[in-house]
């Protein structure tokens, strides 16, 4: 489909011309828009081909929901909600990652996989931190992945981020794991030690779970999960009969944030950052309640069609 400016008016009104995602035109505030929306996990490309009048787009995105934990494990963190209505653009490609849904946690040896990012040039982006597995042979139950951050990158600096939801603790011989942050949110802590938001470590991507002790059967924490900074992960406690923490949420970048909740140690997901929203309708960021995934995050890319 050939995508035309629209000319209004003696002057003239440009508007941004731009390929990628599900294109829609829509109303709002009695004004035509034209929305793309990015809803396959991992990476896509926003290709503008004219920056239009007003040389700037409205972005809204969801990060991922975190993986619950196996067993009687907590439930996973929300991912953030982030909108900025003026980021400037040029004639570029800007790459944009859709941030998975952290896997639930399974068996003994089978912890839950990080939501996917986005890899540029063989670096990945925003990938949430797989869960520790348990260890074999006892009665312990794996934590929950991470989910991956939505984000729009130019080049590989990141322009805007929504954080993701870490992934809950495993559970120990019946004992409740610790919930999965919320973006930009600590884990719970159970037993076991709870990961702590991604403030200060220096990678974009979720910490992965750690793995049990050599003493016993401890279960393993949940991952961290992708955000601008990943968070780190849910720790088990050192000693037997005791469940691991959940993940720490990864951090957001953009002027308007609301961040997802923390899942309960008693297993509830939770909820993403505005998710009474129209545009998500509980559909997106979601943290996975006990041994369920989380929700996959989703990205929309929108400019006004005539002058506002």
């Amino acid at each position: 489909m050939t995508l035309y400016p629209f000319l209004i008016g003696s002057g003239g009104f440009n508007s941004v011309v731009a390929t990628g995602g599900t294109i829609s035109d829509v109303t709002i505030s009695g004004k035509l828009w034209r929305r793309h929306t990015f809803s396959s996990a991992g990476g896509n490309q926003f290709i503008i081909s004219s920056t239009g009048s007003l040389g700037y787009v409205d972005v809204i995105m969801w990060g991922g929901g975190g993986g619950g934990g196996a067993g009687t494990g907590g439930g996973g963190g929300g991912g953030a909600y982030v909108r900025n209505s003026n980021l400037s653009i040029n004639v570029e490609t800007l790459n944009i990652s859709v941030g998975g849904g952290g896997r639930y946690g399974g068996g003994n040896s089978d912890g839950g996989t990080g939501g996917l990012g986005v890899n540029i040039s063989g670096t990945n982006y925003g990938f949430g931190g797989r869960g520790g597995s348990a260890a074999t042979g006892g009665s312990s139950a794996s934590g929950g992945g991470g989910g991956g951050a939505s984000l729009i990158l130019r080049g590989t600096t990141i322009l805007v981020a929504a954080g993701a939801g870490a992934g809950a603790g495993g559970t120990e011989r019946g004992n409740e794991g610790g919930g999965g942050g919320g973006s930009d949110q600590n884990g719970q802590s159970s037993y076991g030690y709870q990961g702590t938001a991604g403030a200060q470590n220096p990678s974009s991507n979720g910490g992965d779970g750690r793995a049990p002790g050599s003493g016993g059967d401890f279960s393993a924490g949940g991952g961290g999960a992708g955000g601008l900074y990943g968070g780190s992960a849910g720790t088990e406690p050192g000693y037997d009969f005791s469940p691991t923490g959940g993940g720490g949420g990864g951090t957001n970048l953009g002027p308007t944030v609301t961040n997802g909740s923390t899942g309960s140690s008693g297993g509830s997901g939770g909820s993403a950052g505005n998710s009474g929203d129209t545009l998500n309708g509980g559909s997106y960021g979601g943290g996975g309640g006990r041994s369920s995934s989380g929700q996959q995050g989703i990205v929309y890319i929108q400019y006004p069609l005539q002058p506002l």
